[in-house]
């Protein structure tokens, strides 16, 4: 896969799947200290494993404060600051984020996307002026993505996509367990999901993805978008995890590698904040308001 048509990825949870995170949270009192060998699973263990993998979540509702940088393996670095909001409903995670347009700032102009993961994923997202409390009526309505833009980048030169925040590919049927692998160093357990049949973007962007899971924790550790030759064309790792509130563990920095060109987007959560349950109308598409962060925990 040639690095302009990766570009052609939108923000994942950018917005996406990104930078996002529910598959990224995990709840527990701490962090294992001892490494031990994977050893490989039944295909009865690496059905329950999967299953509680997509099933998890945080025990509230959340807000996070990002940092989104840009890496060039030449050249200067940019970066990008915004907000992530999420919750889960029926269908799975729910997510609202926002990114702004320029570098370096966290006002005036931004890009917001909202993202609906699960079996039927959808994405809409709108352009505003400014991110302080405005007369809603005078704010521009979301428009729904259609899948094919699920793969255009939301930032310039950043690779985050739609598609990168919703990860779809952890819901899909054809999943098949690969076995146990070191990933930075810890223990995980490999699993390859192909797209379902006329999948836009499949064949194209990518033709299956493997992704690991840690061995104690189930919490999503690496991303590999495979070609047809079974070459990594775009890695997506975890490089640290947090503690907040009510001792539970959220995921820190997250790395994107284009492999082709070497360049890395950073996603780095800088504040957060868990909520009981936040207001559905952070959620909406139909609703215009700007949701404010409130106070949030420097981490």
């Amino acid at each position: 896969m040639k690095s302009n048509t990766r570009h052609s990825f939108i923000l994942k949870l950018l917005l996406w799947g990104i930078f996002c995170f529910p598959q990224f949270q995990f709840a527990q009192d701490k962090v294992p200290t001892r490494i031990k060998k994977a050893t490989v699973l039944t295909p009865e263990e690496a059905g329950n494993r999967l299953q509680v993998f997509r099933d998890q979540r945080l025990s509230k509702d959340f807000t996070f404060q990002f940092e989104l940088e840009h890496i060039p393996r030449r050249g200067d670095s940019s970066v990008y600051n915004g907000y992530l909001w999420g919750t889960w409903n029926e269908q799975g995670p729910l997510m609202r984020a926002r990114f702004s347009i320029n570098p370096d700032t966290i006002s005036g102009p931004a890009l917001e996307i909202i993202l609906q993961n699960g079996k039927r994923p959808r994405a809409w997202f709108r352009q505003i002026e400014s991110t302080e409390s405005q007369d809603p009526a005078t704010l521009p309505a979301f428009i729904e993505l259609p899948p094919t833009h699920w793969y255009r980048p939301i930032l310039p030169q950043v690779d985050y996509t739609p598609f990168d925040l919703l990860m779809p590919f952890t819901y899909w049927d054809d999943t098949s367990y690969v076995g146990p692998e070191k990933v930075k160093g810890r223990p995980a357990q490999v699993y390859k999901a192909l797209p379902p049949a006329n999948f836009p973007g499949a064949n194209l962007k990518f033709s299956s993805i493997n992704y690991a899971l840690d061995d104690s924790y189930n919490a999503l550790l690496r991303v590999q978008l495979l070609d047809k030759e079974q070459k990594s064309s775009q890695t997506f790792q975890i490089l640290s995890f947090k503690k907040v509130e009510d001792e539970q563990w959220i995921v820190k920095t997250i790395d994107l590698i284009n492999e082709d060109t070497r360049d890395k987007a950073r996603f780095k959560v800088k504040g957060a904040k868990l909520h009981g349950t936040l207001p559905g109308v952070v959620f909406d598409p139909s609703s215009k308001v700007i949701p404010q962060p409130g106070d949030l925990n420097r981490l």
